[in-house]
């Protein structure tokens, strides 16, 4: 592994990409990835499993919501 693909990999981990996803976009094995990531303490970001909206897209925290900031639209039939 050289060192281009392991800062690849602290960056795509942090943003929360996959094992699997990171592996086969630099052609390593999957389980070679998760063994680099594991022994260097890599996480994935906080907000891998929500949704886009729901984080930043630099930093990768949650966004908060103020609540009754924003009017609910009703539908009418």
């Amino acid at each position: 592994m050289t060192d281009e693909q392991k800062k690849q990999i602290v960056s795509l981990r942090s943003r929360g990409v996959s094992y699997t996803d990171i592996a086969s976009n630099l052609q390593l094995s999957r389980d070679t990835v998760k063994s680099y990531c594991r022994r260097h303490s890599i996480k994935a970001s906080e907000c891998s499993e929500k949704a886009v909206s729901d984080c930043c897209e630099f930093c990768g925290k949650e966004l908060m919501q103020t609540e009754g900031k924003k009017e609910e639209t009703l539908l009418q039939p």
